[in-house]
């Protein structure tokens, strides 16, 4: 035992008197610290600076526990550079309201080879066993589900608490697929569940609200979400050269993997995923991946995200709505989610035709919450002075946050609601040698004023090589989902405008197809050509709206 003792003591010395590039194993200092929840750990190597630049945070593989430590989150990454995290391919299981990884003001950080999952998840999975006119039954594993129906409306148990049904994103799955049911979107029964309900056996439960469907979907599957905060898996903000790599996210309240403020990430291998063993049919709760006002260059391969309850990916800047201009350098502005920061550079649009104008940079900001409708206000100095065309009720766009992409090499199924991708960067955006068989629209192309002013118009777009088979199954013009394979469809105020300039799709294979192939509005600019395609009579191949210099071959 003294033996054993001694090895330990000298390995310890070891390690923490070597200068860089030491190897934090998890298990080893676990040992040392006496505790078995790596948060706790990590959180008090951290605190106590036996963590610094240069690391390799290793997790020989085994199943970790965590629990969330400080602020909800399981662990700080925070003004550190050079470090690894290496899971060995680890499965972490984490609990309730939590967040895994917060990686803020960093660089050189690579991420990889590890599972996340929670044991108990804020989603009900129902099997629909008899539908119709009157009434719904299903049945929920209790085991994986706990429930109780209290007052005849249904809760989900976790810990103390018990969470209500909510109508939002109640989307119905093929049991042997996965996939989404062709010709259904979000909550096509209604508001049932959240309507009473009675217990009709073991585990089975009877609604007795009939549904506003006219379809009956026996033998299906059905999510059913919960109240709760949302937390992403993964969030980056402010940091500089990321990598991700071989993750997996099994299940997580939120997006899997959220990216703010990111200068150069490359994702290899990593997105939310079903995870096959427990028979679910989610993953993440949000999109996959959510890139807003990040630069350098967002490089994404060899993904194959399933179950999202969101877009496979969707990268954007962001506008903020003009408020008022008190002089030629100050005005105030709305914010929504992105703070603007000191020094960057904005370009202000003028809302009725949607062009970028002269670009200012920030030498001071500040913010206040609107008494009024409690909204983000940021009041802004700019070192110049500000283009004295600008009126209220114009936007300001970052011209210092806005990325190049590539994205290859991916399958987009349609086992996730919702679309593939969703882009919108002013830097050259490449999309090449995927597979896309989704439910909604396969690539969108959008920009938005009204909702939720994600920007902004893209200048150099190039998609070839890809294999589009049978995507739109569950896409109307009403669901928000598309209606054609590939839509580029900004939404603005001026419909005469064109806002995206240089869009060239060609050399792909359109498989399949029971949709539009091509949706353009808005477009100068556009080039289809050596696109080879079949498409049932019913539908018009290509629309085109409101596009100029424009060649379809």
């Amino acid at each position: 035992m003294n033996k054993i003792k001694y090895l330990l003591l000298f390995y310890y010395l070891l390690t923490f008197l070597s200068t860089n590039g030491r190897n934090i194993n998890i298990k080893f200092y676990a040992s040392l610290y006496k505790t078995k929840n790596p948060s706790q750990l990590l959180y008090s190597l951290l605190q106590n600076k036996k963590i610094t630049n240069g690391d390799t945070i290793t997790f020989p593989q085994d199943t970790y526990y965590f629990s969330p430590i400080d602020r909800d989150v399981c662990l700080t990454l925070e003004n550190l550079s050079d470090i690894t995290i290496d899971g060995k391919n680890s499965t972490f299981i984490y609990h309730g309201i939590c967040q895994p990884l917060y990686v803020y003001k960093c660089s050189n950080i690579n991420i990889q080879n590890f599972t996340i999952d929670w044991d108990t998840t804020y989603v009900i999975q129902a099997d629909i066993i008899k539908h119709n006119k009157d009434f719904i039954d299903i049945t929920i594993d209790s085991q994986k589900y706990p429930f109780i129906i209290k007052n005849k409306k249904l809760y989900l148990k976790y810990d103390d608490k018990e969470l209500p049904i909510i109508t939002s994103n109640q989307n119905l799955y093929n049991k042997k697929t996965k996939e989404i049911v062709p010709g259904s979107w979000d909550n096509n029964l209604g508001n049932v569940f959240e309507e009473e309900c009675i217990s009709i056996g073991p585990n089975k439960i009877r609604f007795l609200t009939k549904s506003t469907s006219t379809k009956f979907y026996n033998d299906k599957k059905i999510i059913l979400r919960t109240l709760h905060p949302f937390r992403d898996a993964i969030c980056i903000e402010k940091s500089n050269q990321i990598s991700l790599k071989n993750i997996h996210i099994n299940y997580c309240p939120g997006a899997a993997i959220r990216l703010q403020h990111v200068n150069n990430v490359n994702i290899e291998n990593s997105y939310a995923s079903i995870d096959s063993i427990s028979n679910r049919v989610f993953s993440s709760e949000q999109d996959n991946l959510h890139a807003n006002n990040c630069k350098g260059i967002i490089k994404i391969s060899h993904c194959s995200p399933s179950g999202m309850g969101d877009d496979a990916i969707n990268i954007h800047g962001r506008y903020y709505k003009l408020l008022a201009i008190e002089d030629s350098h100050n005005v105030t502005v709305q914010i929504v989610n992105t703070l603007p920061e000191i020094d960057e550079f904005f370009w202000f649009v003028d809302h009725k035709n949607m062009k970028r104008t002269k670009s200012c940079q920030i030498q001071q900001i500040s913010t206040r919450i609107n008494p009024q409708n409690h909204s983000i206000e940021a009041h802004i100095s700019f070192k110049e002075a500000i283009p004295y065309s600008i009126k209220v009720g114009d936007y300001l766009e970052s011209k210092t946050w806005t990325p190049e992409v590539d994205i290859s090499y991916c399958d987009f199924g349609r086992q996730n609601r919702a679309r593939g991708i969703l882009v919108t960067t002013p830097q050259k955006v490449r999309i090449h040698h995927n597979y896309f068989h989704t439910a909604g629209t396969a690539i969108m192309i959008a920009g938005d004023v009204n909702h939720f002013f994600e920007s902004g118009s893209c200048n150099d777009i190039e998609i070839y090589n890809n294999t589009f088979d049978n995507c739109v199954t569950s896409g109307t013009a009403y669901n928000g989902w598309g209606t054609a394979t590939i839509m580029i469809n900004p939404d603005l105020f001026n419909k005469e405008t064109q806002y995206h300039n240089n869009i060239n799709i060609h050399n792909n294979n359109f498989k399949n197809t029971y949709s539009h192939l091509l949706y353009a509005k808005s477009v100068n600019g556009l080039s289809f050509h050596h696109n080879r395609y079949k498409i049932r009579k019913k539908y018009k191949p290509i629309i085109i709206e409101n596009c100029k210099n424009y060649r379809i071959e």
